[in-house]
């Protein structure tokens, strides 16, 4: 048979605990940005839209942004040194475990920049397909009690950027799939 997703995320499917999927896939994100913080000057839009659970994991993305803005030349070292000293080393010690890289290697500093930036569009798509679902979710309740040309207007347009969303996953699959593995062939879902 096919080997299935890797224990802690079945576990974390199995518990039907999307929270504690959602706060990984976050400290993920912030993990590859912190190790490569040159991912920040090429998406820093999309990191400065990035929705993330309240708490320090938000309030390290703003830190992030607020430092890369004030200084071009930041390397990871200079990040974590900024960071600690914002009184973020809490925060800061989560996205440095071992554990995260050994699950998601394009995390980790040891990663080369285009696995870095290929994970960190994969994980970002896979993070921003999730909210929008929950946008979905919720024009079609809208739409349960408002059938008006606005409201399926705005469903098709969330379906849309689904769609938009898959597609360019599905693209960049290749170059992540491929950059991940250890030199084997990229695979196809």
């Amino acid at each position: 048979g096919r080997p299935g997703p890797a224990q802690p995320l079945q576990g974390i499917r199995a518990a039907g605990n999307v929270a504690a999927l959602e706060l990984r896939q976050a400290q993920v994100l912030l993990a590859i940005i912190i190790n490569h913080p040159q991912i920040i000057f090429e998406e820093f839009e999309a990191i400065g839209t990035l929705e993330l659970p309240g708490g320090d994991l938000d309030t390290v993305r703003q830190e992030i942004l607020n430092l890369a803005s004030q200084n071009p030349d930041l390397d990871s070292t200079m990040l974590k040194s900024q960071l600690r000293e914002a009184g973020l080393a809490d925060a800061l010690a989560g996205f440095l475990e071992p554990s995260l890289y050994k699950l998601w290697p394009f995390s980790g500093p040891a990663a080369s920049f285009e696995e870095a930036k290929a994970g960190w569009r994969h994980m970002a798509g896979l993070y921003q397909r999730r909210r929008l679902e929950g946008e979905v979710g919720a024009a079609l309740t809208d739409l349960g009690h408002n059938m008006t040309e606005a409201s399926w207007a705005r469903l098709d347009e969330l379906q849309k950027q689904i769609r938009e969303a898959d597609s360019v996953d599905l693209d960049d699959d290749e170059t992540f799939l491929g950059g991940a593995s250890a030199g084997g062939p990229a695979t196809s879902r």
